[in-house]
C-alpha cells in the first residue's frame, strides 16, 4: 500500500501561479497557509493578535441547517465553520489532513483506510470517533431521509447510483477501531477523486445527538436548530435570514481561532463594498462576491485587498426537456449556438471570466480540447430551429433568480441573443430557492443556475442523474449519467480522461443545459488580515482557524 500524508493531484500546474498571484500583498503577510501538526497548538514568542469580531457576507440565506438537504451552496460557508471533513482540499489541488491524520488506498484500489486524529471534539466535549463516521454514512444513505446530496455516497459499496442503500448498515463504511476507518468502494476508484470533490461535501454528524433521530423527519430534528460539530466555530445563533452567530471553539484540536465571534451576514450584493469600506464587513465569502459593477472602484479602495481568482465554477441555462417541444436536441444546440457569451463576459465581467463549452473550465486538468472555442453562431441556430420545425409562435417561460447580478443581468442579454434567432421568451424573476423549486416540479421552460464545479470532473454528474431532485433539466436519457459513472469509476487519470473527453463531446451533442461562462470569483477582505488563505475559498474551505490579523 502506498501511505502518504498529502496527496497531490496530477495537475498540480493548473492554477497554482494564477492564484498565489491573486493574494500576493494581503496586508504584506505570507501567503502560505498556517497549518499546524495535526493534535498540537502552535507555540509562538509573540502572541498572535486576536480580533474580536470578524463580519463575512453571503448574499442569500441557507434555506436550512441540515447540510445534506439545502438548496445550493450558501450553507457550506456556515457548515465549514460548523464541521470538519476528513481532508481538507487547497485550490491548487493539495490534499491535506483534517479529521484524517493520514490515509492509504489498497493495491486494489477498492479500500481507502483513514487514520483519524485522536484529539477531535464535538463541541459539547464529547470525543469524535470512527463511529460517528460510520453513523453518517448510514443515516444518510437511508431511504427514509430526505436529502438533495445524497449522491455523495454513491461510489460506496452498499449504496446505488443515487447514494441510496437498501441496508444501511451493510454499506462499506467500517469503523476497524476508533481511530481506524475504513470506506470500500463499489469498484476501483481514484482515491483523488473521493477526497477531492465527494469527502468535501460529507460533513460528518454527531451519533451521540442524533442516534435516536426519525430518519424520514430528519429536517424537523431540533439538533438542526442548533448543530453541533467539531469544527473551529460554534454555532451560537441565527436571525433568519439575516444572519449567523458564531463563537470561537477554544479547544479546536488545530489551535484556537484568533477571533472570538464570527458573524455571516445575508447582504444584498450592493451593500458589500460600501460595507467593506466602512468596516461593517470584514470579508467576503465566495457565496458573496463584489459585485462586478464595483470591481473597478474596489481595485483602487484604500484598505481593501481585493482578490480575483480563477475557479472551477459554472454557469448554466437548464432546458426543461420533459416538454415535448425540446425533446429534439437540434433545439436546444441551437439555443446555445444562439448565446453570444462572448458579449455577457465583456459586458457584465470587464473580462473576469471565460467561455464556458461545458462544465469544466479551459484551464481544467480534464478539459477535452476539441471542444474549444465558442459556440455563437446565430445563423447557424435559425436553420437548426427551421430544420427542428420549432413554433416561432411560442413564448418561454424562462425563471431567472435573485442574488447574483451579473447572473440577473446576463438574462436579459440572452433573452435578446433568442430573440435574434426568433425565440420568444418571458423573464420571471424570483428568488434562488423558489426556482429552485420550481424547476424541480418542471414548471417553466428555461432557467438560470450555476454550480461550483471540483478539480475533479465528477461534480456536474449529479446533474445527469435521471429522476434525481439535481436533473434540473429533467434530462431522462442514462447514457450521459452511466458514462459520467464509468468516468468517475476509474482509479487512474490515464483511464479516465478519455472517458471525460467523450461525455464532454456528448454534452455538446446533446446539450440538456446550455453551458454559459465560468466566472472569476471577485472576493475582498479589509486589510487588518495577515494570512488568510482567499484561494481556497471557491473550494468552500475556509480554513478560518489559520487566519491572522495585523497590528
Amino acid at each position: 500500500m502506498h501511505k502518504s500524508k498529502i496527496i497531490k493531484l496530477l495537475c498540480l500546474f493548473v492554477v497554482v501561479g494564477l492564484l498565489a498571484g491573486c493574494v500576493v500583498g494581503c496586508g504584506g503577510g505570507s501567503n502560505e497557509k498556517a497549518t499546524p501538526e495535526q493534535g498540537s497548538k502552535t507555540e509562538s514568542s509573540t502572541a498572535p493578535v486576536k480580533h474580536d469580531v470578524v463580519t463575512m457576507v453571503m448574499t442569500s440565506a441557507a434555506d436550512t441547517l441540515n447540510p445534506y438537504n439545502i438548496s445550493g451552496n450558501y450553507g457550506d460557508v456556515i457548515f465549514d465553520q460548523i464541521f470538519d471533513h476528513l481532508v481538507y482540499v487547497t485550490a491548487s489541488g493539495e490534499v491535506l489532513p483534517r479529521l484524517a491524520d493520514s490515509w492509504e488506498m489498497s493495491s486494489d484500489y477498492k479500500v481507502a483506510t483513514f487514520h483519524l486524529n485522536k484529539n477531535v471534539k464535538w463541541h459539547d466535549e464529547e470525543p469524535f470517533t470512527a463511529d460517528d463516521v460510520v453513523f453518517t454514512a448510514q443515516l444518510i444513505t437511508n431511504k427514509d431521509v430526505v436529502s438533495n446530496r445524497r449522491s455523495y455516497f454513491s461510489s460506496i459499496e452498499g449504496t446505488d447510483e443515487n447514494g441510496v442503500a437498501a441496508e444501511p448498515s451493510k454499506i462499506g463504511v467500517v469503523a476497524v477501531d476508533p481511530y481506524t476507518l475504513e470506506i470500500h468502494f463499489k469498484t476501483p476508484t481514484d482515491i483523488n477523486a473521493f477526497l477531492q470533490l465527494d469527502s468535501t461535501r460529507i460533513y460528518i454528524l454527531p451519533k451521540h445527538l442524533l442516534k435516536d433521530a426519525d430518519p424520514a423527519h430528519l429536517d424537523a430534528d431540533p439538533y438542526f436548530q442548533k448543530p453541533v460539530g467539531t469544527g473551529c466555530c460554534i454555532f451560537d445563533k441565527q436571525v433568519p435570514g439575516e444572519r449567523y452567530e458564531l463563537t470561537a471553539n477554544k479547544d479546536y484540536f488545530l489551535g484556537t481561532p484568533n477571533f472570538n465571534k464570527m458573524v455571516i451576514r445575508v447582504m444584498d450584493a450592493a451593500s458589500i463594498v460600501p460595507g467593506l469600506m466602512s468596516g461593517e464587513v470584514d470579508l467576503t465569502s465566495a457565496q458573496g462576491e463584489v459585485p462586478i459593477s464595483d470591481w473597478p472602484l474596489l481595485k483602487d479602495a484604500k484598505g481593501i485587498v481585493p482578490a480575483s481568482v480563477k475557479s472551477y465554477g459554472y454557469q448554466y441555462m437548464t432546458i426543461n426537456c420533459s416538454k415535448e417541444y425540446f425533446k429534439d436536441a437540434r433545439v436546444r444546440r441551437a439555443f446555445s449556438m444562439a448565446i453570444n457569451r462572448k458579449n455577457i463576459i465583456d459586458q457584465l465581467l470587464f473580462g473576469e471570466g471565460v467561455i464556458a463549452v461545458g462544465p469544466m473550465p479551459p484551464h481544467h486538468p480534464y478539459f477535452n480540447q476539441a471542444i474549444a472555442g465558442d459556440p455563437y453562431d446565430p445563423e447557424g441556430a435559425k436553420a437548426l430551429l427551421k430544420e427542428a420545425g420549432w413554433d416561432f409562435n411560442r413564448e418561454l417561460e424562462f425563471f431567472v433568480p435573485t442574488g447574483n447580478k451579473v447572473r440577473e443581468n446576463s438574462a436579459t442579454l440572452i433573452q435578446q441573443d433568442l430573440a435574434a434567432v426568433g425565440v420568444k421568451t418571458k423573464l420571471q424573476v424570483m428568488d434562488f430557492t423558489t426556482e429552485i423549486n420550481y424547476l424541480r416540479q418542471s414548471k417553466g421552460d428555461l432557467g438560470l443556475l450555476g454550480g461550483a464545479g471540483s478539480i475533479d470532473p465528477d461534480d456536474a454528474r449529479v446533474l445527469l442523474a435521471p429522476g434525481t431532485n439535481m436533473n434540473f433539466s429533467h434530462y431522462d436519457d442514462p447514457s450521459l449519467f452511466e458514462l459520467a459513472t464509468e468516468a468517475r469509476n476509474k482509479p487512474t487519470f490515464e483511464e479516465r480522461k478519455p472517458l471525460y473527453d467523450e461525455l464532454q463531446k456528448k454534452l455538446v451533442e446533446e446539450m440538456p443545459y446550455v453551458w454559459l461562462y465560468h466566472a472569476n470569483v471577485l472576493m475582498a477582505h479589509r486589510d487588518i488580515f495577515e494570512n488568510i488563505p482567499v484561494e481556497d475559498f471557491p473550494n468552500l474551505n475556509y480554513a478560518a482557524y489559520s487566519w491572522t490579523f495585523k497590528e
